[in-house]
């Protein structure tokens, strides 16, 4: 007699566990670089840089453009990324490479000593940071 034929779990991940604590750590920074910097770190590179009576204003736009980008870049990078995985290459690189770009971004904000130089690092930051989010 032949034994039973089980249909496949839909509930179960196609993901490893290993894979998915890579995925919740990279989340994991990701979520601590961009809460420190929206809460301390542009805020006080904002002082540095704008006159005092305009930093709210400053801050404000930094923000802003920051949030346009990773609202553009999300879904048009989800979008091409998913193409091409169809096409046999693997999410992984996408994320090495947002990541690495997105470290050299972090350290433009680090060494901005202008205001359009600080919104360059943070505008470009929030590319590659969305970049490699937007892998998985």
């Amino acid at each position: 007699m032949a034994s039973p034929v089980s249909a496949p779990n839909p509930w179960r991940s196609p993901w490893r566990t290993i894979e998915a604590v890579h995925l919740a750590a990279f989340s994991f920074g990701l979520v601590a670089v961009s809460t420190a910097l929206g809460a301390l770190v542009l805020p006080l590179k904002v002082l540095q840089v704008a006159p005092e009576s305009a930093k709210n204003t400053y801050l404000a736009v930094l923000a802003t453009s920051g949030l346009l980008v990773a609202l553009s870049v999300q879904p048009i990078a989800g979008h091409l990324i998913d193409r091409a995985t169809r096409n046999g290459v693997h999410r992984r690189p996408f994320i090495v490479i947002g990541t690495a770009l997105s470290a050299v971004a972090l350290a433009g904000l680090g060494v901005a000593s202008s205001y359009p130089a600080l919104v360059v690092a943070a505008i470009a930051l929030q590319l590659f940071a969305n970049i490699a989010i937007a892998s998985y």
